[in-house]
């Protein structure tokens, strides 16, 4: 009877059997009990297996994605200087959120230290008391949950990287996110993200915006010898009949100015964070085109110009000058949300590091049609009109602090204040795109 009665007990407590040995409880005498506690047993053991593989961690290939934006860049004077990069974190749906990340940062070269690697909610906002650091202070792996409720938990997340530069190196130094051995967790069921990144920061001289790419520099397509050369001989005028009469000097007519030709600009642009078409109402945006010529005879004027984007996130606008045809002009391009770029060439490209600076001033202008492209080059957003309605030239807190004002906003003032990416929403996705443009700050001169 006592055998019977240990029999019981344990059917009560089913997982105290599992733990400690369901054949220890059981005597010979009763071994269908024994194996139907087994069973039990098993199948709870599926059951939670099941629920780990649904609700914790799945497969990453199986999952919603999430993006690594690295924004910062290293200025030509930084050596022995500490500089700080973001590593931002954002569900490609934005309505995801994130409930813990292990990131292994991924840094190679000698020219840098890693100080110290802060998780925030954003930029402006460095507190990070809802994060709790796990799995020791190793500098190079990066551990936090977040300490919130399912329904706070923040849909992006922003590391702010404290960088010790000892130098600018020729060599390929360079910090990044590892992606294949980081992982990032939303809540249940929010699974583990399929992680992307979009760059590394480089230390080397070409990283620097002010150290210019001399690649860039290269005489346009359009050849000086295509520039109409204007003759300054005289026609003379019909003389009095006698052959021997010398015209006077007054006679001879004024050729033709030259000095201010009509010259039409095709261009074309890109705006970083628009990759294709958007939806009719806001495929047009004005954008202010600066013409300027320093040495010799000066010129300089500017002109709001319509651009209408392609399929391809590719805009396109045509405007009119009185300039005289010939080298050394640049093109002062900027757009109603973005910073002013500067244009030393017709076809500038960006270098490895995703950077183009204006070197010497090497447009050529021919009378006529000149087209212009310049959509190898992004223009970057963020530089918001919060100035009574004017932008301001710069990137900073305000234009951040503004992007998240409207967070949600559908309506005609915030999207043509704040909606960057032309998408008919104020969200974390432009507030990403002013996060990426922080690190160059000013407008181009």
């Amino acid at each position: 009877m006592s055998d019977i009665q240990k029999n019981t007990e344990v059917k009560e407590d089913v997982s105290s059997s599992v733990v400690y040995g369901v054949s220890t409880r059981f005597s010979n005498n009763f071994r269908p009990q024994s194996v139907i506690l087994v069973i039990i047993a098993f199948g709870l053991f599926c059951l939670g297996a099941l629920y780990v593989s649904k609700y914790v961690y799945k497969s990453k290939a199986s999952q919603a994605g999430l993006s690594v934006l690295v924004s910062g860049v290293v200025p030509s004077n930084a050596d022995n200087q500490t500089v700080n990069a973001y590593f931002i974190l954002q569900p490609t749906d934005t309505q995801n959120s994130i409930s813990g990340f292990d990131l292994a940062l991924n840094n190679a070269g000698d020219d840098f230290v890693i100080q110290k690697v802060t998780p925030q909610n954003s930029v402006t906002d460095t507190n990070s008391s809802m994060f709790t650091q796990v799995g020791g202070d190793n500098i190079n792996t990066v551990k936090y949950v977040i300490n919130k409720a399912t329904s706070d938990l923040p849909k992006m997340i922003v590391l702010n990287v404290s960088i010790l530069v000892n130098k600018k190196g020729s060599a390929d130094s360079h910090i990044g996110i590892d992606v294949g051995n980081s992982q990032v967790v939303g809540p249940i069921p929010g699974y583990a993200y399929a992680i992307s990144a979009n760059k590394t920061i480089d230390f080397g001289p070409e990283t620097s915006p002010t150290s210019g790419n001399p690649t860039e520099t290269n005489a346009p397509t359009s050849s000086p010898s295509n520039t109409p050369v204007p003759t300054n001989t005289p026609i003379p005028t019909s003389s009095s009949g006698t052959p021997t009469t010398t015209p006077k000097a007054t006679s001879t007519p004024t050729p033709t100015s030259t000095s201010d030709s009509k010259v039409t600009m095709n261009l074309k642009l890109k705006f970083f964070g628009i990759n294709s078409k958007p939806q009719d109402g806001r495929n047009t945006t004005d954008v202010k085109v600066t013409l300027q010529k320093i040495s010799g005879t000066s010129y300089s004027s500017t002109k709001t110009v319509t651009f209408t984007s392609d399929a391809n996130g590719i805009w396109s606008g045509t405007t009119n000058f009185d300039a005289t045809a010939g080298p050394g002009y640049t093109v002062l391009v900027k757009g109603s949300k973005h910073l002013q770029k500067k244009f030393c060439v017709i076809n500038p490209v960006q270098n490895s590091t995703g950077w183009y600076q204006c070197g010497n001033s090497s447009i050529t202008l021919v009378s006529g049609a000149n087209s212009m492209d310049f959509s190898a080059v992004s223009l970057l957003p963020g530089d918001l009109a919060i100035n009574n309605g004017a932008q301001r030239g710069v990137v900073d807190s305000l234009d951040l602090n503004t992007v998240r004002k409207y967070f949600g906003h559908t309506d005609s003032e915030a999207l043509t204040l704040a909606d960057l990416n032309l998408d008919g929403v104020v969200d974390t996705q432009d507030y990403s795109l002013v996060l990426h443009t922080l690190s160059v700050y000013n407008d181009e001169e």
